[in-house]
């Protein structure tokens, strides 16, 4: 056989996964369903393997007059606060930049656990006003 035939062979058997070259039947270095956080986190948001989010709201207080407001990780505006016109965060073309003496804390995100009801118990709570949506069916 020849070299480039053999090339051609080993690259039929050959994948990248995570950048790194994993040969067919050969034992990963890696596992793939349990990643190293560290690394994980080092990734892009949609190389990841549950694509997430990188930005997140902010609880900002406000040292002029101790009032807390809502802000957006990556703003892209100034934020400035409705009492004392003093400037919260300024944006940066990524995450914004909190001023010098401004208090924040990452808000933690909230699942709302609605319980799951029955086609039937929809349809019997159905009124005129309030139909069922029936065209999955």
């Amino acid at each position: 056989v020849s070299s480039a035939a053999s090339d051609v062979y080993k690259r039929q058997y050959q994948r990248r996964v995570h950048g790194i070259i994993v040969q067919k039947g050969n034992i990963m270095d890696i596992d793939l369903l349990h990643p190293d956080p560290v690394e994980e986190a080092k990734l892009h948001k949609l190389k990841r393997l549950v694509q997430s989010p990188n930005s997140y709201f902010l609880d900002v207080k406000c040292p002029g007059c101790d009032k807390v407001f809502v802000v957006f990780s990556h703003a892209q505006t100034v934020i400035k606060c409705h009492d004392c016109d003093q400037i919260l965060c300024r944006p940066t073309g990524g995450k914004c930049k909190l001023e010098r003496g401004v208090g924040f804390r990452k808000k933690q995100f909230q699942l709302i656990k609605t319980p799951s009801v029955s086609y039937t118990h929809l349809r019997a709570h159905e009124t005129s006003l309030h139909l069922v949506c029936r065209l999955l069916l």
